[in-house]
């Protein structure tokens, strides 16, 4: 299964918010580009740069985005993307560039902690509680 991961997941991991960062924690051990492939927007990966330098300084930024980089991959973001999101429905512009690059790499779900920004979403939002507890519980 193709899953997005919106920033705020890949920040609650990089700057262990709490209570957040175990089930995000937990979605990005299982991605094994097989059963989960996880995907993150190629402008995403800028701003969670961004965030991590700002706050932990500049190596931890660096060595956080290689090593997440070895495992999920990046979806494009390219004019298209960018005019479909200016031209959504959705209240918040990173919110519908992150969907779009999304749908176009044909991902199946996105993994949020804020549903309601992806109201008008075409894919099956769920936030990382839901998505534990669905597909990483053991029974």
């Amino acid at each position: 299964m193709k899953i997005f991961l919106d920033t705020n997941i890949i920040l609650d991991i990089a700057l262990k918010r709490q209570p957040y960062s175990g089930a995000a924690a937990k979605i990005l051990k299982v991605s094994d580009f097989n059963h989960f492939h996880l995907f993150i927007s190629a402008s995403m990966a800028t701003d969670v740069f961004y965030m991590i330098r700002k706050i932990k300084g500049k190596a931890i930024g660096l060595t956080f985005l290689k090593d997440l980089l070895d495992i999920i991959d990046v979806c494009k973001v390219d004019k298209s993307i960018l005019l479909l999101a200016l031209e959504s429905d959705f209240g918040d512009f990173e919110d519908a560039v992150q969907h779009f690059a999304a749908v176009d790499a044909e991902v199946e779900m996105l993994i949020t902690r804020n549903k309601k920004d992806y109201t008008t979403s075409s894919l099956k939002i769920m936030e990382p509680e839901e998505f534990v507890d669905v597909y990483l519980s053991v029974t």
